[in-house]
């Protein structure tokens, strides 16, 4: 994930590796040469058409990027429910409707690609979202299945939920 950002970024990751010595990794970023920033504090609310709480199921094998990526959905006003893989997302959605999916993309036994395909089949209209550190799976996207690129924050959340309830209700 570091790799892909920073090769977003225009810059480099070089890592070197002694036994007994240790790993050192440095990040080579360009210097900017634009002008200074503003940076503001804008409230960040959910988009008209998804002002109202969802039911989210969010899928990640990390933990950590779990219980992140349900507090900002809990922080933006939305219910959230975690699944540390897709065979528990798939038996959690047997027990409980949601309203949409988040899922990590590399997840071991069945990638978010794969779960997406399989609730687009099995849950015909549910939005279903494909996080993801990894920019060679870009092509993958579809209609069905929006991007949200690692790590975001909370607006790049607000901003797919509204495209994927706007898709999943015809509307864009």
């Amino acid at each position: 994930m570091v790799h892909g950002i920073i090769e977003q970024l225009g810059g480099k990751l070089k890592l070197h590796s002694e036994p007994g010595q240790g790993t050192r990794a440095q990040l080579w970023l360009p210097v900017y040469q634009g002008e200074e920033p503003v940076v503001g504090h804008e409230a960040i609310t959910p988009a008209a058409d998804a002002a109202v709480a969802l039911r989210v199921l969010a899928v990640d094998d990390d933990a950590l990027v779990l219980t992140n990526t349900c507090a900002l959905l809990e922080e933006i006003g939305h219910r959230s429910f975690s699944a540390g893989s897709a065979a528990e997302a798939l038996a959690f959605l047997e027990q409980e409707t949601v309203d949409l999916v988040i899922t990590d993309h590399a997840m071991p036994l069945m990638t978010g690609s794969q779960l997406a395909d399989l609730l687009h089949q099995r849950y015909p209209g549910l939005p279903v979202i494909l996080a993801t550190g990894y920019l060679e799976i870009g092509h993958q996207q579809t209609d069905n299945t929006p991007l949200l690129a690692k790590p975001f924050d909370e607006q790049d959340l607000v901003q797919v939920i509204s495209r994927a309830v706007r898709r999943s209700k015809g509307q864009g």
